[in-house]
């Protein structure tokens, strides 16, 4: 059996802003392009690593950001404090600190949820 998710898209309602708020927190070079009717900006991908990826995504009318509904996703990153710290800094909000995935099992990680600068609820996941 494959890994059952195959893509994740990130709804936003300004590209310009997002690409540049996910690029500040993850050092990454984001850049947009048009799928069709859909303004896409595609989150790095190396299929050698665990995981998929997806994209950041516009569409007037049909893709609308939210910070209470739906499902998270989770970006992994070396440590989920640091990783907050800096999408707070970028324009976000942290909604929960850094804390401990499972309090009886530490060697699990540590998760923060935050709300990015387009008023989604994103995770990130870390051992430290």
């Amino acid at each position: 059996m494959s890994n059952p998710i195959s893509w994740v898209e990130i709804p936003v309602s300004d590209m310009a802003r997002a690409i540049e708020f996910y690029n500040s927190v993850f050092s990454w070079t984001l850049a947009s392009q048009m799928e069709g009717t859909v303004e896409i900006a595609k989150f790095p991908y190396d299929a050698t690593f665990f995981g998929t990826s997806g994209a950041l995504a516009y569409e007037a009318g049909t893709f609308t950001p939210s910070s209470t509904r739906g499902a998270l996703i989770s970006f992994t990153c070396t440590d989920c404090g640091i990783t907050s710290e800096k999408a707070e800094k970028a324009g976000g909000r942290i909604i929960q600190p850094k804390t401990p995935i499972s309090p009886l099992d530490p060697s699990l990680g540590f998760k923060a949820i935050i709300c990015d600068s387009e008023g989604n609820r994103v995770a990130f996941v870390s051992l430290f």
